[in-house]
């Protein structure tokens, strides 16, 4: 199979995946999820909606995008952020009551095109409204991105009804007018083939799939699961081949496997990698996003992927047939946190570095040697012991610095002859934050920050809202220090710290989910 390879760096110990520049601030899969061009005569013209979703991985800008059928255009306000697996409806009032766009309840609207200031003329609010409804009606949607490349486009069928020049609005000068013709641009339409039927939407059998239907149980902001028997085309199975980042050239991998009628027909398959590059929990805009394609039926092979957590979305060429797996791969060194406590830099001078670390304990270990580097990927033992049952399991080593050389770790042994590493300690960097640790916290977590000599520093807990939570201040010795924070008090949730050097550093942060 001629499978697709992640392209991987080592870069002072950490493994970064590129992503493609050309998908910046898109990094999930947004489609048209269900939309109703003909609501009930009870509801009002208005009540028509189109539902957008963005099935992930990550989140994706849809700020400046523009929604249209040819005649009318709506653009999205800039910097609206869609999270992976959330909704976006649009529509002609600010909330759809019950049955009116969602048979579980009232539905609130995320954008009223009556009252947006971002259509390109004023939209009816009496028949035939925003699309044409009736049983012969032909309503399409598509959708553009703020560069006006297609997002998405359905239509019930082709051709697809003829349409006039158009210029969207700016929304206040904050987006760039667009000037279009629907019937001058090559559009692959999704077709859905079915006709409009009063109070009926027309939506993805399932979320984000590529079959459609005309959906008695209207469900906007909804998964669209509500109907028995929905099934999709195409099914999908993932199976972990290789569990564990070795930090060798044999790293995780992963296949991802299609089953369902012709399955040949339905590749080359599409796929987006979120890597969580911080290690926080969250897929966000900080993390990385690889993408790819794979035209070999009906797997679809990952491999090269370092240690660490992911989200990998998968979809047909046809832009549809979404599915999402979330998975980890062991990163090199996973029995380390339970044989190693701890591995830090106690001091420096002139002359030597002075590292200490701590055991749980040594069965099963045979030797530990303290590796240096220049680059933080190729490494040169330092001091190397033989371990056994009587060795010390809380050691203080110094060893002699040498120019240009910054980096150092501990790779440790064990009787089956297969090295396990600890994390690289950058001796070179002036004060910089470790990590957190345990990340997600519950009662307790310990912000791990290194100093090259004694200096004050304050920290500070931020909630979403930005305000301070939790503040204190510390003197911090040469080397590793461990400061314990104590966030029993704090709702679940995710936070922000932030540590002041309070001598010429510049502030530095990072995050932390609270269980």
């Amino acid at each position: 199979m001629s499978a697709r390879i992640l392209k991987l760096v080592l870069l002072s110990g950490i493994v970064l995946l590129f992503a493609a520049t050309s998908k910046a601030q898109s990094y999930g899969r947004v489609v048209i999820n269900e939309y109703m061009p003909w609501t009930s005569n009870t509801c009002g013209v208005a009540t028509e909606f189109v539902e957008l979703l963005n099935f992930g991985p990550g989140p994706t800008n849809i700020g400046c995008y523009i929604l249209t059928n040819g005649k009318y255009s709506v653009t999205i306000p800039p910097n609206t952020i869609l999270q992976p697996g959330q909704y976006y409806v649009i529509s002609g009032v600010n909330t759809l009551v019950t049955n009116c766009g969602n048979i579980d309840g009232p539905t609130v609207v995320n954008l009223n095109w009556n009252t947006c200031g971002c259509t390109n003329t004023t939209i009816p609010t009496a028949a035939p409204g925003f699309m044409p409804d009736g049983g012969n009606g032909n309503p399409n949607m598509v959708l553009f991105d703020a560069s006006m490349n297609v997002v998405d486009a359905v239509t019930r069928s082709t051709p697809a009804p003829a349409v006039s020049t158009i210029t969207t609005s700016s929304v206040s000068s904050q987006c760039v007018r667009k000037t279009f013709d629907l019937d001058n641009l090559t559009l692959n339409y999704e077709v859905l083939g079915m006709s409009t039927g009063q109070a009926n939407s027309f939506a993805r059998r399932l979320d984000g799939d590529c079959e459609w239907i005309k959906q008695p149980q209207i469900s906007a902001g909804a998964n669209n699961n509500k109907t028995s028997g929905g099934t999709s085309s195409i099914t999908y199975s993932m199976n972990i081949v290789n569990a564990m980042d070795y930090c060798t050239g044999q790293r995780g991998a992963v296949t991802i496997t299609a089953s369902g009628s012709n399955i040949s027909t339905f590749f080359p398959m599409e796929y987006t990698i979120a890597y969580d590059a911080d290690g926080n929990g969250v897929f966000d805009f900080s993390d990385t996003y690889t993408y790819g394609s794979d035209n070999s039926s009906p797997d679809i092979e990952l491999t090269g992927l370092a240690g660490g957590s992911y989200r990998v979305t998968v979809g047909s060429y046809k832009g549809c047939n979404l599915k999402t797996f979330v998975f980890s791969i062991l990163p090199c060194g996973p029995l380390l946190p339970i044989k190693l406590l701890h591995f830090g830099l106690a001091g420096s001078s002139p002359d030597e570095h002075t590292f200490n670390w701590r055991l749980a304990d040594l069965e099963g270990l045979e030797t530990l040697a303290l590796e240096s580097s220049t680059d933080g990927a190729t490494f040169r033992t330092e001091h190397q012991v033989v371990l056994t049952r009587n060795s010390p399991r809380n050691v203080r080593q110094s060893v002699a610095r040498r120019p240009g050389t910054s980096y150092y770790r501990l790779r440790i042994t064990g009787a089956n002859g297969r090295p396990e590493y600890s994390r690289v300690i950058n001796t070179g960097a002036g004060l910089s934050v470790q990590g957190l640790r345990p990340n997600p916290a519950t009662n307790r977590t310990v912000l791990e920050i290194q100093s090259p000599g004694e200096r004050p520093v304050r920290y500070r807990v931020y909630g979403v809202d930005g305000r301070p939570l939790l503040q204190g201040s510390v003197r911090l010795h040469a080397g590793t220090n461990e400061i314990p924070l104590q966030v029993s008090s704090l709702p679940a949730g995710l936070y922000q710290v932030s540590v002041d050097g309070n001598g010429g550093d510049k502030p530095m942060t990072l995050r932390f989910m609270k269980q």
